[in-house]
């Protein structure tokens, strides 16, 4: 009887209508229950998370919290659904994400929603050219899904795991976010054969100015796992691309001039590519410990940085124009 707002909301109720309104709040109770426990069995597998979910957290300086162990080992298990699902609430054809350096009024519901995947894709692309621009990006990025999923909450006929989708999303984009200004590593949005994916680019920085490695990952349906690795030292640059399927590796070789072409422009150096073939190949390897300490010192810094940043952006702009 407690559940009633007030004595009068069921002294004039017919016996009928009474028994009606104790059955709808004995349903209400039980759906409130099914979802605590949903919740409870979420936070207990999240909390039973294997130990390099745990380590690999730490190394990111983010808490062991469930939410955290959660987004990190969804990320790492479907490493692509943080995309789709921003890319499932985005539409709209007004080009509001064409400049990274354009001012973009976040608080502009309307507006943000008319943002398409595309525009942030190309947005991406055209900031691979700092770690100052690109941290930007992945900043901005991330502010992009915290406003879509603010605008899903007060939409009526947007279900509750649907929202629980997109907060995943978003705790992983800004965990993302928090890291790319420390580590220079990124996760971009590409596009393959009509499938959205995510490219994990990582800057490794050698001891020395005229050393340093580009790291790059995704694995999608269209192409399985593809790891490619570009180590710029002194007067050279020499690439290993090594795919998960025989199919993928023969694509990207078939492609190796367009892709050297487009690195000894960028990079102003000649360039050496070999291609491998590693059935057991795993995208997320990138967020183990690399070969190089990271080191940002002097102002030769500048030097290696746009060689690094080019090599990246050529190797992206060509993958777009082989998957197309």
């Amino acid at each position: 009887m407690m559940q009633f707002e007030n004595e009068d909301s069921y002294m004039n109720m017919n016996p009928d209508q009474f028994a009606s309104a104790l059955e709808n709040m004995d349903e209400e109770v039980e759906t409130e229950k099914a979802y605590a426990q949903e919740e409870i069995s979420r936070m207990q597998i999240a909390v039973n998370s294997e130990e390099k979910i745990y380590q690999m957290l730490q190394q990111m300086d983010m808490p062991t919290t469930p939410a955290y162990l959660e987004a990190w080992s969804q990320y790492l298990n479907n490493r692509n659904q943080m995309f789709k699902n921003l890319a499932k609430n985005l539409g709209g054809e007004r080009d509001v994400f064409s400049e990274i350096g354009s001012e973009l009024d976040f608080s502009d519901i309307d507006g943000l929603l008319q943002t398409t995947m595309a525009d942030i894709i190309e947005a991406m692309g055209e900031a691979a050219k700092t770690p100052e621009e690109m941290a930007e990006a992945q900043k901005k990025l991330a502010e992009t899904a915290e406003n879509v999923m603010r605008n899903m909450i007060v939409e009526k006929d947007v279900n509750s795991i649907d929202v629980r989708g997109m907060k995943i999303t978003v705790k992983q984009l800004h965990m993302l976010g928090a890291q790319a200004p420390k580590t220079e590593q990124y996760a971009v949005p590409i596009m393959v054969a009509d499938e959205y994916g995510n490219l994990s680019l990582k800057i490794v920085r050698g001891k020395e100015e005229d050393k340093g490695q580009v790291e790059i990952t995704f694995d999608m349906e269209s192409t399985g796992a593809v790891s490619a690795k570009f180590k710029y030292e002194g007067n050279s640059l020499d690439g290993t691309i090594t795919a998960g399927s025989q199919m993928t590796r023969e694509l990207l070789s078939s492609h190796m001039g367009l892709i050297a072409g487009a690195m000894q422009k960028e990079a102003e150096l000649p360039v050496a590519l070999s291609f491998a073939w590693d059935a057991s190949l795993d995208a997320n390897s990138i967020y183990e410990e690399s070969e190089y300490d990271f080191e940002t010192t002097t102002e030769k810094r500048e030097i290696q940085t746009s060689k690094l940043y080019g090599i990246a952006r050529a190797f992206i702009q060509t993958l777009g124009e082989i998957a197309s």
